[in-house]
């Protein structure tokens, strides 16, 4: 053996060669170790049916969920050898020991889905909506509430999504949806980002494999070849204008008209199905009235998809329907499968009928009930019903499940829920007509209009107050604009419908039609409003309530007119409180408008010949991510305002949709000319029907005193051309709380005036006195309006001039027309001729920024316009650091003795009490508030064009130094 160490022989190493694992090889493998779904303990809503719930939970179990523990309240039906669980109703008004105990699922507690009893408790449901009765119990405890898409995106990525980005609930229109885009400006992009994340969406710089939508205007770029190249990630390129009409009308429309390639939407050829939403189904909608039940017969049903579901009959509705009615129902119940609950023998009543006495229950074994049949919301049986959480549906609801052969929740339509017994308060004085909407949605607008006591007419005729159209073009239009005729969409009759009181109807959202024929396809997709079911619940006796609205804009009366004291003293909370808070509603009542009811019989419009036949929003709520947790956006309230100025800002996206709009109105224009050819023939009633007032009879009159060739030479002296080479009136008159007569209407158009509904196309404002109306205010800064009474338009007509009120025009009538209110002048403490030499002279609120609190009635989106039209800005979010430099700034305007009093800050505060809490935020280190004010003010101050520091203070630190 030699000295040197000897070395083992190492055994050769075998080098593996390297796995290429495939993106759904790495998918699954991550599942494996770490489910998608690990501690989610599910319950799947069964309106989804059985074969669609079956699929849910298999997705759930691959990625590791867990089926909760199904209570007794969620019992099974057998149907078709598998076993499906009960519908049930939402929940009004019940205790929270009640909620529980009615739930068909245990609620997760202190974070844990499985308690020490073995019992699995929910964290996640899944339903395509919110109508469930344990919604309100899930999101008062964490629940989250997913669509079906939050499953299956989650499953396909191999993580979990943020569950806020798939809500279920309606108001998060573009919940499921993962957009970017592509050639566009950035200002666009913001604009589109905001609207899609504060409405439940997500948004993607980057071209991504869970891009659901591409937003580009041509098909061209790598984001478009990407989604062509990869069609099976079902990647939808869609033109920008399907945002915007879904903002425009705050429902989701149909894509397919929008999508690429070759969208059809440019070619403007869309038919009424294809614009038609994807999730809103054809509505269905008895002919016949079915409140008596004496013209009403159900379909005979193919299959029995209501068995295993108990069914009773309202008693107040059995009470009005014959004997015979209730037994083709009973019959038409029973062949679907459903047991029709036997009534109580008689009926009992608790006192004297004399006092009006509710009726007791014929309904004895109120737990096996499942469905309530009711027309109503009032009585016993719609008030326990809706306590225990039961489907409470109308005879409509019962005839559209008939032609479906499927059960849906009652309060996703508004007819298939019970409607109110009184009418709207306001609404019986409305004679509405419909045009454009055909078939199924016309009955259905026709019902919801008489159902708030309204009437509603086939044809339209001068007393028409409204006018309910999808497209603005027709007859009807044409009259309803000449007439001086309300025109909206059928959004605003729904809206009234729901909140049960009358809206504004220049809300952006009623008088918004769309290019394409959608309108008519969404008829029937605004659901009930459930949070707001209690105050009827509350009074089972039928009591006329109306709903509180965030829609509900203040119109042009809404601001008139209660002292600034009483106002202050209400808010104040002093010794005559209720008596101020009575005061301070009257300031919110609605114009009486001058109606006229003369009664005169005229020649009625029919439709056109294309309709003949069958014819809420979060405040301040703050997203945190996208779904991968990092990028934060504005809040809802920020988004709506951006999405406002989609239309202008996005000139490149609409320029073609202008030139359509402007063939458009050169096609109603030559037409309107036209028929006021044939009306000027001498036929009196041809003239009058078709809105061209002055014709036949009244331009005989005229011109007895002047001949025709002076009345034209009058016309064209008082037009002049608009910026497209138009004819437009130089006198264009506004009236705000009154309305012209037809004679004068026709006496304006022949000396060459225009009634106008806008501020901003005004000349002139008539008004019988001074009134802090949202017109009047509107048009004060303003200085190219001239404000002025009636006497104006009575002397400018019965001598057939315009009376000039320009001083330098040295008119000697001017003086007789000018605008005089002293009762008004003593009660706000002003001289309306002051205020507007001042308003000629400045703006009063030029360089000052106003901040207004949340609670604060009126609040920003009544405000904002009048403040901005008087030069200042309205904001309810200020920045930290600039928040800081207004408030010093304002405390040096308000501390210097020198500065006089009618000299504004550059920080103006409105708030409420309800708000104190945030007073603290105005105030200081070195203990100083700036003055925070009562919206009060701020109105007086419009008024008078003039805001004096020192009154109607509230924060008792105001005047800090």
């Amino acid at each position: 053996m030699t000295g040197e160490d000897t070395i083992a022989p190492v055994a050769e190493q075998v080098v593996l060669p390297a796995v290429e694992l495939s993106e759904a090889e790495q998918q699954c493998f991550a599942r494996y170790f770490a489910p998608v779904f690990k501690d989610v303990v599910y319950w799947i809503n069964p309106i989804y049916g059985a074969v669609e719930s079956e699929r849910i939970a298999q997705q759930l179990a691959i990625g590791g969920g867990r089926p909760a523990t199904i209570r007794r309240h969620g019992r099974s039906v057998e149907r078709d050898g598998t076993e499906v669980q009960r519908l049930n109703g939402v929940l009004v008004r019940a205790l929270p020991q009640m909620a529980s105990h009615l739930a068909r699922f245990y609620l997760a507690s202190s974070g844990s889905a499985s308690g020490e009893d073995g019992v699995q408790r929910v964290t996640h449901v899944i339903s395509p909506d919110t109508h469930f009765g344990e919604y309100q119990t899930c999101a008062r405890a964490g629940v989250c509430v997913v669509t079906s898409l939050w499953v299956d995106r989650s499953l396909q990525s191999g993580w979990r999504y943020v569950e806020r980005f798939f809500s279920a609930k309606a108001r998060d229109i573009f919940s499921g949806m993962v957009v970017t885009a592509t050639h566009m400006p950035v200002a666009d992009k913001e604009t589109l980002l905001a609207s899609v994340m504060a409405l439940g969406g997500q948004w993607r710089e980057k071209m991504r494999a869970d891009v659901t939508h591409l937003i580009l205007m041509k098909d061209v770029g790598p984001k478009y070849e990407f989604a062509q190249r990869h069609s099976e990630l079902g990647i939808r390129p869609i033109l920008p204008h399907w945002f915007k009409e879904t903002l425009n009308l705050l429902h989701c429309v149909s894509q397919e008209p929008y999508l690429f390639p070759n969208p059809p939407m440019l070619d403007g050829k869309i038919s009424r199905e294809a614009a038609r939403p994807e999730d809103i189904p054809p509505l269905a909608v008895p002919s016949a009235d079915t409140h008596t039940g004496s013209a009403y017969e159900l379909p005979k049903p193919s299959e029995a998809f209501m068995r295993g579901y108990v069914v009773a009959i309202d008693t107040q509705l059995r009470d009005a329907l014959t004997e015979g009615a209730v037994a083709r129902l009973s019959q038409r119940l029973e062949e679907a499968g459903a047991v029709v609950a036997e009534p109580l023998a008689a009926a009992t009543r608790t006192g004297s009928s004399s006092k009006g006495e509710l009726v007791e229950s014929r309904i004895a074994d109120w737990d096996s009930v499942d469905i309530l049949v009711c027309q109503y919301r009032i009585g016993y049986d719609y008030s326990k019903a809706s306590r225990l959480g039961k489907m409470v549906g109308t005879l409509v609801w019962l005839y559209r499940a008939f032609i479906t052969q499927r059960l849906t929740a009652p309060t996703q339509r508004l007819l298939d829920y019970p409607m109110p017994l009184h009418p709207v308060a306001g609404m019986t004085d409305m004679v509405i007509t419909v045009s454009h909407y055909t078939g199924a949605s016309r009955e259905y607008l026709r019902r919801l209009i008489t159902a708030m006591g309204a009437q509603y007419t086939a044809k339209m005729t001068k007393r028409n107050t409204h006018l309910i159209t999808a497209s603005q073009e027709g007859r009807k239009y044409a009259a309803a604009i000449s007439w001086n005729v309300d025109v909206v969409n059928h959004l605003w009759v729904e809206q009234c419908y729901q909140r049960w009181k009358v809206l504004t109807v220049s809300h952006p959202n009623f008088t918004h039609f769309p290019d394409l024929p959608m309108l008519n396809s969404m008829v029937g997709s605004t659901e009930i409003n459930v949070g707001k079911l209690k105050a009827w619940v509350d009074v089972p006796q039928g009591e006329s309530l109306a709903e509180w609205s965030d829609m509900d804009v203040l119109s042009d009366g809404e601001l008139d007119e209660t002292p600034a004291p009483a106002i202050a003293a209400a808010i104040a909370g002093n010794g005559a409180g209720e008596e101020k808070g009575e005061a301070m509603a009257a300031d919110l009542t609605e114009d009486e408008d001058d109606n006229d009811e003369s009664g005169q019989d005229v020649k009625s419009i029919g439709d056109s010949a294309d309709e003949q036949g069958d014819v809420g929003m979060r405040e301040g709520d703050e997203m945190a991510a996208l779904s991968l947790g990092q990028r934060r956006h504005t809040s809802r309230a920020a988004a709506m305002a951006a999405s406002k100025s989609l239309s202008v800002i996005m000139q490149a996206v609409n320029s073609f949709e202008a030139d359509m709009r402007k063939e458009q109105l050169h096609k109603y224009r030559r037409n309107l000319v036209g028929r006021r050819s044939m009306g000027a023939g001498g036929d009196e009633e041809t003239g009058r029907d078709n809105g061209v007032a002055g014709r036949g009879k009244r331009g005989e009159e005229l011109g007895s005193g002047a001949g025709e060739g002076e009345v034209a030479s009058s016309k064209r002296r008082r037009t002049m051309v608009d910026d497209h080479g138009r004819q437009r009136p130089a006198v264009r008159i506004l009236f705000t709380v009154l309305r012209p007569t037809e004679e004068q209407y026709g006496q304006i158009a022949e000396m060459g005036g225009a009634v106008v509904q806008e501020v901003r196309d005004a000349t002139h404002l008539v008004c019988e006195k001074v009134r802090r109306t949202e017109k009047f205010l509107l048009a004060l800064p303003t200085r190219h309006i001239w404000i002025v009474g009636c006497a104006w338009l009575n002397l400018s007509l019965a001598q057939r001039r315009w009376v000039e009120m320009d001083p330098a025009k040295r008119d000697p009538d001017a003086a007789k027309c000018q605008l005089v209110d002293r009762d008004a002048e003593r009660t706000w403490r002003f001289r309306l001729e002051e205020a507007i030499q001042r308003a000629r002279a400045r703006r009063l609120l030029e360089g000052v920024t106003v901040f207004i609190t949340p609670t604060t009635k009126p609040g920003l989106r009544t405000l904002k316009p009048l403040i901005e039209m008087n030069g200042g800005s309205a904001v309810e979010h200020l920045e930290e650091g600039r928040l800081k430099a207004l408030i010093d700034a304002s405390l040096k305007v308000v501390s210097n003795k020198s500065i006089a009093k009618d000299r504004i800050p550059p920080l103006l505060v409105l708030s409420c009490m309800e708000d104190s809490h945030m007073w603290k935020g105005f105030e200081t280190p070195a203990g100083y508030m700036i003055p925070i004010y009562p919206s009060e003010v701020m109105l007086t101050g419009l008024l008078r064009q003039q805001i004096l520091r020192d009154e109607d203070i509230l924060n008792v630190k105001s005047n800090g130094h």
